[in-house]
């Protein structure tokens, strides 16, 4: 995010979402970057953020931001927080980690939530 937001003539602007369903590796990487300085926090289904990392998320305190796709589809909040003004100007990026997973993703989505709203961003 650092690079982009020299590049966009921003400071501390740029968000990077990555979505992983690896607990674990998204609690080591939030620490690893959170140690370098880069803003980073994660949300999983299976653990509850306090409400004041999700009020900071929403408003985009955070420069790298990890969701587990349960979170990200089954939870209009982050959906709506992913077509928020705030979130169209400054994502930069979305990486999905564990990409071949995402078939069995589909189908514990479409049983979660349904039906699925496509998140879709205008160009």
């Amino acid at each position: 995010p650092k690079v982009f937001d020299l590049l966009r003539g921003v400071a501390n602007k740029s968000i990077v979402i990555v979505v992983s369903p690896l607990i674990a590796l998204m609690k080591d990487q939030v620490a690893t970057f959170s140690a370098k300085g880069i803003r980073a926090a994660y949300v999983s289904d299976k653990e509850d953020s306090t409400g004041k990392t999700r009020r900071d998320i929403k408003k985009g305190k955070y420069q790298l931001l990890y969701l587990s796709p349960e979170a990200l589809f089954a939870t209009l909040e982050w959906r709506n927080m992913l077509a928020s003004e705030l979130y169209r100007a400054n994502l930069i990026g979305f990486i999905v980690d564990e990409a071949h997973c995402v078939k069995k993703w589909c189908v514990t989505v479409i049983k979660i939530c349904t039906p699925v709203t496509v998140i879709s961003f205008p160009e």
